[in-house]
């Protein structure tokens, strides 16, 4: 813990990162790692691949006219067996310790199994020799949220409905569209994400204010107590102290390695989901809700697309190295 106090101490000085959105960071860098090690060991599992494929060119071609031949058919095809078995075993000692990873940077497996479509297609380009790059959405919100306890989903659900709401800077009404991406236990907790559409910011005011709508939706999440907790609750056990609300809240602009030259988005998109009205209850404001954000260019005229200004692919490999190297991975 002492290590990645430090390790937190110098993204928020050195690379600019806030402190409400570090925990959302570090889950991202473990699903960026993830999708490394996966493809490394791709390399294992391959070799595997050529080995079985020989074995079954030299079966084919084998006689089994008298039983020594028979016999030393048999141990071909034995033999090719333990390789498959050792590549099977090979597959899931290396998903296995990815899952470790995860857990150990606060994502939960159920984040893992849920972000798994994404990283399979950047694992394939990888393998492929493919570029990938990590980009950052200016209309897409991720949030973290961990609860004490074990997952409720009546709870998971109220912490969904109101960040939408927070997102759109309302305390009644209909929110941001807003899904639930994972809720899983990790260390004994509770560990609830969730993807936000915000509206875009225009371009003149993205270039103003330096945050996208990505940005300034993810400053109020952050700072919003208590997502999740049942209101009615409260006011029938205002002695009780646990009322289900969220200890932790980490929101940043969605960021997500995807290909190189993809314009696809690799996960679903929130606007599907809907929001309710509930009741929101907030901190002394400390950032105020600001419109959502268009695509930006740079002075040469590219077009920057859905990268929030201010961020940049070495940005966020930056600090995914930070991270990577207070837990030992190798990048």
């Amino acid at each position: 813990m002492k290590c990645f106090e430090a390790v937190k101490l110098e993204a928020l000085e050195e690379f600019g990162i806030e402190d409400g959105e570090i925990e959302v960071k570090r889950m991202g860098a473990a699903d960026r790692m993830a999708s490394d090690e996966l493809a490394a060991g791709d390399i294992a599992i391959a070799d595997f691949d050529t080995e079985i494929a020989a074995l079954d060119i030299v079966i084919a071609g084998m006689p089994i006219s008298t039983d020594v031949e028979k016999a030393a058919k048999a141990t071909k095809v034995a033999t090719k067996a333990t390789k498959a078995a050792a590549k099977a075993a090979t597959a899931l000692e290396c998903e296995t310790e990815v899952i470790a990873q995860f857990e150990k940077m606060g994502a939960p497996k159920e984040h893992y199994d849920a972000t798994k479509p994404a990283r399979e297609k950047v694992r394939k380009a990888k393998n492929d020799g493919a570029d990938t790059k990590i980009e950052t959405f200016a209309d897409d919100v991720t949030t973290r949220l961990v609860f004490e306890g074990t997952c409720d989903d009546a709870t998971v659900e109220r912490a969904r409905d109101q960040t939408g709401m927070v997102a759109a800077g309302k305390t009644t009404g209909a929110g941001a569209p807003t899904k639930k991406v994972s809720a899983g236990v990790v260390s004994g907790n509770c560990v609830a994400t969730f993807r936000t559409r915000v509206t875009t910011k225009p371009a003149a005011d993205v270039i103003k204010d330096g945050t996208t709508a990505a940005d300034d939706a993810a400053k109020l999440i952050a700072a919003t107590k208590d997502l999740g907790k049942d209101k009615a609750r409260r006011r029938l056990n205002s002695g009780s102290r646990n009322l289900g609300g969220a200890t932790s809240a980490s929101s940043s602009a969605t960021q997500e390695e995807v290909v190189s030259n993809d314009d696809s988005t690799s996960e679903e998109s929130p606007s599907t989901s809907t929001t309710t009205d509930v009741e929101v209850e907030k901190e002394e404001s400390k950032t105020t809700p600001a419109p959502a954000p268009a695509a930006v260019q740079t002075e040469d005229g590219d077009d920057l697309g859905i990268l929030s200004s201010g961020s940049s692919m070495t940005f966020a490999t930056a600090t995914i190295a930070v991270f990577a190297a207070v837990l030992g991975f190798v990048m």
